[in-house]
């Protein structure tokens, strides 16, 4: 089984979704809202798209800003994976003399090095209050 990366950028008021296949090949890079309805049907869109591959979600905050982004994949059942902005901001520096978008940093991250931590496996242990 084959797997696809969706990377988020989380913001305030937007995030930044990049979905990207196994070999690095972008499949999906849309802007959203952060308001449910946008957010469930990017989530629809990117498992329409894995086509009943694995999807891992990466994201570079785990509370505040993406916290209901979280708590809906949490209730689809969706593995989410953390890339530590340490790890963001290093690889920002590898990229700066290229055209690629600082968005898709958390899922093409994620792709190559696979996320050393592991999945969440619930809303508390992803949402802070």
């Amino acid at each position: 089984m084959s797997r696809i990366w969706a990377g988020t950028d989380c913001g305030k008021s937007h995030h930044h979704c990049l979905v990207l296949d196994a070999e690095g090949g972008t499949l999906l890079s849309r802007r959203v809202a952060n308001d449910e309805p946008e957010l469930l049907e990017l989530i629809r869109d990117v498992l329409d798209i894995a086509g009943g591959d694995r999807v891992t979600w990466a994201m570079d905050m785990t509370g505040g800003e993406p916290a209901l982004l979280i708590e809906l994949l949490v209730g689809h059942g969706q593995e989410l994976l953390y890339i530590p902005g340490i790890a963001v901001n290093r690889a920002t520096d590898s990229y700066r003399s290229s055209r690629r978008r600082p968005s898709g940093l958390p899922s093409s991250t994620c792709r190559r090095w696979r996320a050393r931590s592991g999945p969440w496996t619930g809303v508390s242990a992803a949402v802070t209050s």
